[in-house]
């Protein structure tokens, strides 16, 4: 993402499947709203880094907010309920299985 001096925004997408350009635009937001208006540009990468983690929670708890998917959910963490639940928020499973990781309801690294 760049951003002009007439304030206006032009955004670079890499992905192509509708579910992770979702993914990908709300990383952006999550990055506009903590880059201070000083920087340049807005950079997403692969990179493990303070910043990307902020995008990716941000971005995994706006389309798929845990509370809802833990109600969705309704305690079964079953890969049935897991894909059910990420269809239901156009989300990737890995999505689901990050706010369960992350919110301690299974563990990290597992099969789901």
């Amino acid at each position: 993402m760049a951003r002009r001096k007439d304030r206006s925004t032009i955004l670079f997408c890499r992905k192509n499947h509708p579910q992770a350009r979702r993914f990908e635009l709300a990383r952006f937001l999550a990055d506009h709203l903590i880059t201070p208006p000083s920087e340049a540009g807005l950079v997403q990468s692969e990179a493990t880094t303070v910043r990307q983690k902020i995008q990716r929670a941000f971005a995994a708890e706006l389309l798929a907010p845990f509370s809802d998917v833990q109600a969705a959910l309704a305690g079964d963490f079953t890969r049935l309920a897991i894909e059910s639940v990420s269809a239901e928020f156009d989300v990737s499973t890995y999505v689901v299985t990050s706010q369960l990781v992350n919110n301690q309801l299974i563990p990290a690294g597992s099969e789901y």
